[in-house]
């Protein structure tokens, strides 16, 4: 049985770091199966028009895209997708160190963790295991 319950979904504009995460998860479980998406329009089209039974479990999510700001996205998502599946999580990566927008995405009940790029393999037991981890 797949770790991840195959669906994981990543939300990156550079497509080495959606990659680079990918690898990461799937030396874990081979049969992750992965939809890469580049922005937050991309996304959001991608939540619309798929049924609550393809909403992926783990979703990866570059906080700061060029022309978007990540709180509109993690709106969304709160109010429309993650009342359909609570057992989903959003893990945010950046590039920031601020602090602000480490207390911002706390406030948001689907996120499970907060993590500054890169993404690692000793991150993985906090996406997975942990409640709520903001490193």
């Amino acid at each position: 049985m797949p770790l991840f319950k195959e669906k994981c979904v990543i939300i990156d504009d550079n497509e080495v770091d959606a990659y680079t995460q990918a690898c990461i998860f799937k030396k874990l479980d081979s049969e992750i199966d992965f939809t890469i998406l580049k922005n937050e329009k991309e996304a959001i089209n991608y939540f619309e028009k798929a049924s609550p039974s393809d909403y992926p479990y783990l979703v990866i999510y570059n906080i700061w895209l060029p022309r978007y700001f990540g709180m509109d996205f993690l709106s969304y998502y709160e109010e429309n997708i993650y009342p359909k599946i609570e057992a989903s999580n959003v893990v945010i990566t950046s590039n920031s160190l601020s602090k602000e927008d480490k207390k911002i995405a706390k406030g948001f009940d689907c996120v499970k963790s907060y993590i500054i790029k890169p993404l690692q393999l000793n991150h993985i037991p906090t996406i997975l295991w942990k409640e709520k981890e903001y490193i």
